[in-house]
């Protein structure tokens, strides 16, 4: 069989700003053989897999100049890099695509099973809970959440007020609301006519918040301060802090999650006193930090190189 000339990295980013074609120019595998870049987002993919994945990618409605995206192409990738959510907010699911890589079991970053796992935010939550046992609360100070199935019509009137409700594997600020009141019922109400999980926290009233930015073992922190309740949506204030020693803690175990997340951030809030609450985890999609966007982009192109050199080094051993 003819060697391959090439290795085919498929980049799923939807956003066009994001020009991983640029990043990953002139660049060669662990073999020396070049790397193509094929960037995409999931609506585009169709995929089918036996030994190996095999993908037709439509063209882009907003091509990046120069490249192939314009065109409708077929390939079987080499390595994956995922920057982009699976579920979407309206309900859309690309999990069999996702299911579709792993069966041809493409090496990515991160891991495609942690993609996976990191779609059910309520096995996030279960992670979180195991750090938090481990590490003892006054170290890992999770907020306290409560997980209902939303099999029974109304859901338990909670104790304590104000709290923030989340349904299903919210994300960017979407399927969350605060309530301050009894209007809590009305919301039981509605879910009943849903089938989506739902968790409850008490809203932490605070000054800020505080992102703990993990890319393979480069770490960096930054507050950040808006004007609504919500960190992630909207204008915010951003200013870089030093990462402390519990910050680094934080990072390192929670990269252990799901096997192992390369890619992942931390939110926190802080209130007038210093104190944190740890909120949640984001994991390969997590947005990059605006004012270290073209750093954190290079750090991300030397771990996918790093992690393609470890996989086919291992498939070459055996």
């Amino acid at each position: 069989m003819e060697k391959k000339r090439m290795h085919i990295l498929l980049v799923i980013d939807s956003n066009p700003a994001n020009n991983w074609y640029r990043v990953f120019k002139g660049l060669k595998g662990p073999d020396g053989e070049e790397i193509r870049v094929e960037q995409t987002q999931w609506d585009l993919i169709e995929a089918w897999a036996d030994d190996a994945v095999h993908l037709t990618v439509h063209p882009s409605p907003e091509p990046i100049l120069g490249s192939s995206q314009k065109y409708e192409r077929s390939f079987t990738p080499d390595f994956v890099l995922v920057r982009n959510f699976v579920l979407g907010i309206h309900g859309q699911s690309w999990l069999n695509t996702l299911m579709a890589l792993r069966v041809g079991n493409v090496p990515a970053v991160n891991s495609l099973d942690s993609v996976f796992f990191s779609t059910q935010r309520a096995l996030m939550i279960a992670e979180l809970k195991r750090i938090q046992g481990k590490l003892g609360k006054d170290v890992f100070p999770l907020v306290p959440i409560r997980y209902y199935p939303n099999t029974r019509h109304h859901l338990p009137k909670p104790k304590d007020l104000p709290l923030v409700a989340k349904v299903g594997t919210s994300h960017a600020g979407y399927g969350k609301m605060k309530f301050k009141d009894d209007d809590f019922a009305d919301f039981s109400t509605l879910m009943a006519m849903y089938s989506d999980y739902i968790t409850t926290e008490p809203f932490v009233p605070n000054v800020g918040d505080v992102r703990i930015q993990r890319v393979g073992d480069q770490v960096r922190a930054y507050r950040r301060v808006t004007a609504g309740w919500k960190g992630n949506v909207g204008e915010a204030e951003v200013e870089d802090i030093p990462v402390t020693p519990l910050y680094q803690l934080w990072a390192d175990e929670c990269s252990k999650i799901f096997g192992g997340l390369d890619i992942l951030s931390i939110d926190a809030v802080v209130d007038e006193k210093g104190n944190h609450t740890i909120l949640e985890v984001n994991d390969t999609a997590t947005g990059l930090n605006p004012f270290h966007q073209e750093e954190d982009t290079a750090h991300i192109r030397d771990l996918v190189l790093r992690r393609m050199t470890e996989a086919f080094n291992a498939t070459n051993s055996n």
